[in-house]
């Protein structure tokens, strides 16, 4: 996270398992989806129960799943010869680093908060606005899996993380819209 261009090269010059399996694949969105299901039971329950952890993990998959469908869809387009769909896609979840801390301080932050007889969430503008250091982050780290995995330019790694970014941010607009104000973004539902 610190050196992602370094890193990425590094891991790109190591040998590729011979034939990637579907565990390898998916080891690090489940990973993510472990970390994004641990926070929210922690956070909604004050504490994680086996079966809460289970719950929350397997409902929030669609967002390491989300992530999976748009970066593979990107990767595709402009992986370069030799590099395989599933190598480049477990190299791109290694890159999850800044998101999956900023949950786990979030959940740590309102577990604290929650145990002292505080509301669940605190702050909700601070932990939004903290939201812009793993962004910014992020950035940072998709440019050089750009640079170092997919093996483009410094424009064109400019112009994938764009798109990635854009699609990623665009489904999540919509889905806070429609979950949280109980319509699009854009109106109201239809009457049912």
């Amino acid at each position: 996270m610190m050196e992602p261009l370094a890193a990425y090269r590094r891991l790109v010059a190591e040998p590729p398992p011979p034939a990637p399996t579907l565990l390898v694949l998916l080891r690090r969105p489940a990973l993510a989806a472990l970390v994004i299901g641990g926070a929210i039971a922690l956070t909604a329950t004050g504490g994680a129960t086996a079966r809460a952890l289970a719950t929350t993990t397997i409902c929030w998959s669609f967002v390491p799943g989300l992530q999976l469908i748009v970066a593979a869809a990107l990767i595709a387009l402009c992986r370069r010869p030799g590099l395989r769909l599933p190598s480049a896609l477990d190299l791109f979840f290694v890159g999850q680093g800044p998101w999956l801390l900023w949950v786990l301080g979030v959940a740590a932050w309102a577990l604290a908060t929650f145990r002292s007889g505080g509301h669940a969430v605190p702050h909700l503008r601070l932990v939004l606005a903290l939201a812009f250091i793993p962004t910014v982050w992020t950035w940072f780290i998709l440019l050089a899996f750009c640079q170092a995995v997919l093996g483009l330019d410094r424009r064109r790694a400019l112009g994938w993380t764009f798109l990635y970014q854009a699609a990623i941010w665009g489904i999540a607009y919509l889905y806070a819209g429609a979950m949280t104000f109980q319509a699009w973004p854009f109106g109201q539902f239809p009457p049912r």
